[in-house]
């Protein structure tokens, strides 16, 4: 109805202005009392709930017939070209900016600079933290081993420690276009250039492209090992899955899928699951292992890790 349309679009306003006081006051401002955002969330689920039970849902369409036209390969090559070089300009356009630490780079970025100055505090979790930084170990720390080596190209700046992920940025939308070009360009071929065109867009993708986190090099990796995986290739994929486990743990939710993809892929034969499982998972803990060499050889213990 037209007021909880107004009224959710008010919520959002009052959403996004919550978000910019806080952020812009060093979050010591919380804009409205905690015992009014708590009402106005309740209100959001009361509305959403006579959304969900006063509307039914609509049925989902059927697929259109395959459209009557067609692009060359080579425009499509020229597509793509052009999407991924749209791509790479907005992604290291002014890419400097902010020269400090902003959002989670005082935690993932600060240590990374620590890490290039070869200081063993950025590993350890004892140590009191400087003023309004923090060293960063709840997450693995190979994505801040990329941005040890982009400054290592560039210097300790803001550009060096963005560039990697603004690279693989770019590397995910090419990955976008070839898994669905893996999944279904035989019967649509314009979607995988349309996936690519609308990732290139999407604004979560570009944020984390721009900024010195571990969400871009974690999506990279996944990225990677499924597309490995749908060609067979269970090595390489397991070299990406590690990877992908050494920027964040969450790379294990992928797991559910690849074993489904799997069973889907080839036959059942319950001892080559074993055998393809547990070496998939010995390579990947190794890989992880690895990315933690650093830390090894600067002097800490197996007990400390």
């Amino acid at each position: 109805s037209l007021a909880l349309y107004i009224w959710f679009s008010l919520s959002y306003l009052l959403n996004l202005r919550f978000s910019y006081v806080a952020i812009t006051t060093a979050y010591q401002s919380q804009f409205l009392p905690p015992i009014t955002t708590q009402i106005l969330s309740l209100l959001n689920l009361v509305g959403f709930g006579a959304l969900f039970f006063r509307f039914k849902l609509p049925r989902l369409p059927q697929l259109p017939p395959r459209p009557n036209f067609s692009f060359s390969p080579l425009a499509i090559r020229y597509m793509l070209l052009a999407i991924l070089a749209f791509s790479l300009f907005t992604r290291l356009y002014r890419l400097h900016l902010p020269e400090k630490f902003y959002f989670d780079e005082v935690y993932h970025a600060f240590t990374a600079t620590e890490m290039l100055k070869g200081n063993p505090q950025a590993w350890e979790w004892w140590n009191p933290n400087p003023p309004d930084v923090a060293y960063e170990w709840t997450h693995p720390p190979l994505a801040k081993e990329f941005m040890v080596a982009g400054m290592w190209l560039f210097g300790p700046n803001s550009f060096g420690w963005r560039f990697p992920a603004a690279i693989l940025g770019v590397a995910n939308i090419f990955l976008v276009y070839l898994l669905a070009k893996q999944l279904v360009a035989s019967r649509y071929p314009l979607v995988p250039i349309l996936s690519a065109a609308l990732f290139s867009l999407d604004g979560l993708n570009l944020v984390q492209s721009r900024i010195g986190m571990n969400d871009t090099y974690l999506l990279f990796f996944l990225l990677s090992t499924l597309l490995l995986f749908f060609h067979r290739n269970y090595f390489f994929s397991s070299l990406t899955f590690g990877l992908a486990l050494a920027s964040k743990w969450s790379a294990v939710y992928l797991l559910p899928v690849l074993a489904l993809t799997y069973l889907f892929q080839e036959k059942f034969n319950l001892f080559k699951i074993f055998l393809v499982a547990s070496r998939y998972t010995l390579v990947a803990v190794l890989i992880y292992l690895l990315a933690y060499l650093p830390f090894f050889t600067s002097g800490h213990t197996f007990k400390q890790f």
